[in-house]
């Protein structure tokens, strides 16, 4: 209610009555009155880079959804945040099954997510505990995978000795690496043979805990001065964690 009166207030002050705006108030007649002027809208981000077709899913607005889709709105197409697309998301932040589907039937990837926010499949889980298991096992149905960092320790390794589709997930070897242990790195270095050159070195090394781990990767070539994306190394990162178990292997350095 109160995004209502915000919202009428600016536009009584001369604010334009965009897309997204009409996308996101649920405001099917002046969606359509935008796209009967101007089709290609339904393409177009916002400035906050979000698409209209990722408003209407957010307010749960089916009808509004259909609508941006029939005219082309592409659930796939790359937002801030959401390199896979955002509407499925959104619906799923939501809890709205039967928006889902229909993003589903039109080609949603079950598997996007938002940088650092989840996936589709968790985030309903997230929001809504077991009122979203029909969500779930909607998205489960057409290949959605739980991503590894909502998975055990015993359960990266079964995916690796599977090898679940899991395992080529982006996270997949950070993960496994912050629970490694003698078993998981032979199960990495089996399905994973260049694992040393994946590896954000000391972004994703410093959370191990066992040091005959790390000792085994120095052994096979690890390079403990190799920066990672924030330009910081291993070595200096171990230095710099007071506490950690692993700076003693650095003596002598």
């Amino acid at each position: 209610m109160m995004t209502a009166v915000l919202v009428g207030s600016l536009l009584a002050q001369g604010a334009e009555y965009s897309l997204s705006v009409a996308a996101a108030m649920g405001d099917r007649e002046r969606v359509e009155q935008i796209l009967a002027v101007d089709p290609d809208a339904v393409h177009r981000l916002d400035t906050a880079r979000v698409s209209p077709l990722a408003r209407a899913a957010r307010g749960g607005y089916l009808s509004i959804v259909q609508l941006l889709l029939d005219r082309g709105a592409d659930p796939n197409r790359p937002e801030e945040c959401a390199p896979e697309g955002r509407a499925l998301y959104e619906a799923c932040c939501g809890n709205h099954r039967e928006l889902a589907q229909l993003l589903l039937e039109r080609g949603a990837n079950p598997n996007a997510g938002v940088d650092s926010c989840e996936c589709c499949l968790t985030i309903c889980e997230v929001a809504h505990g077991e009122q979203a298991r029909g969500l779930q096992k909607l998205l489960e149905s057409r290949g959605a995978l739980r991503p590894p960092y909502r998975m055990t320790t015993e359960e990266l390794k079964q995916a690796l000795r599977e090898r679940w589709p899991v395992v080529g997930h982006e996270e997949f070897l950070g993960c496994a690496l912050r629970g490694c242990d003698a078993e998981m790195l032979d199960l990495l270095l089996q399905w994973i043979p260049d694992v040393l050159s994946q590896m954000e070195v000391a972004d994703e090394l410093t959370a191990l805990q066992d040091p005959e781990v790390l000792a085994r990767l120095l052994d096979l070539g690890l390079d403990p001065t190799q920066p990672d994306w924030e330009g910081a190394t291993l070595l200096e990162r171990c230095r710099a964690e007071t506490g950690h178990p692993l700076p003693g292997l650095w003596a002598g350095k």
